[in-house]
């Protein structure tokens, strides 16, 4: 038989088994309120699938490439850089999880984007890149050893053009995520296209042993070559070797860098050999 002179607690009998006790009320309510800005968010496409398919559709829309003129790449044109060890296309990396790819400020990190083993590379917003002359009133055909820019426009915002560029090395730089090279990446300063060799480029032929003969010839489209930063001298390379690949909503893609790699030949590897693609 239950002593009656034991102790109660505080609440006993006090509430009744309908009542919620300390903050559970409180989570229904929160609970309600998150399902609700769901709703709210999904009713104006402002979720986060929501925004990475409109990424992707807006930086893979169809775009176009210039015919090539006698053959030849010219001030003007809108080309693909192709990379066909790698079958890969030159391609900016736009992202809704910007810190992801090491995006800071202006700036946008680029790929080496992969179409297909079939080597169908389709010209689309993201891959598709001006010849803009360094100098301002540059016109005619490119010719090797002239100093161009290579812009493209960005796949969200459709006022601004973003440059590709690069920066010397020093102590406190940051590296590729990789290999540890030397960054290649996008920037949409204009003032930097006109004043800075960090977004000036300069194409060389392929074979070493003609490439001073060829200097101020015509650039050829469709002929490999390699692309020379003027800053830092170091070619453009599409690190198809390395197993890592670069993970983004666009899936698995080559990492991007500026460094001239060499074969046992002394010659530039495939990772630095690419082409103007036109049509």
């Amino acid at each position: 038989m239950a002593d009656g002179n034991a102790p109660r607690h505080w609440n006993q009998g006090s509430f009744g088994s309908g009542v919620k006790i300390g903050n559970w009320n409180e989570d229904k309510y929160l609970k309600e309120e998150e399902m609700a800005d769901f709703l709210i968010k999904h009713t104006e496409g402002d979720l986060g699938f929501h925004k990475t398919d409109g990424l992707i559709r807006a930086a893979t829309a169809t775009s176009a490439v210039s015919a090539a003129q006698g053959g030849v790449v010219s001030f003007g044109d809108q080309v693909m850089l192709e990379h066909k060890a790698g079958v890969a296309t030159l391609a900016s990396l736009p992202s809704v999880h910007v810190g992801v790819h090491e995006v800071a400020g202006d700036k946008m990190m680029v790929t080496g984007a992969g179409m297909g083993a079939n080597d169908d590379h389709l010209p689309m917003v993201r891959n598709v890149f001006s010849i803009e002359p360094f100098s301002a009133g540059q016109t005619g055909p490119l010719n090797f050893g002239d100093k161009f820019c290579l812009r493209v426009a960005h796949p969200t915002a459709d006022s601004d053009t973003l440059y590709l560029g690069s920066d010397t090395q020093h102590m406190s730089s940051e590296v590729s995520r990789y290999s540890g090279e030397q960054i290649v990446n996008l920037r949409t300063s204009r003032e930097e296209a006109v004043g800075s060799y960090g977004v000036a480029w300069t194409v060389n032929l392929k074979d070493p042993d003609f490439r001073l003969e060829s200097e101020g010839t015509p650039v050829p489209a469709e002929t490999d070559v390699v692309v020379r930063h003027v800053q830092t001298a170091k070619l453009l390379a599409c690190n198809h070797m390395i197993r890592k690949r670069m993970q983004s909503e666009f899936g698995a893609e080559y990492e991007v860098t500026c460094a001239t790699k060499m074969t046992r030949a002394k010659v530039e590897a495939p990772e630095n050999h690419w082409s103007f693609k036109m049509a």
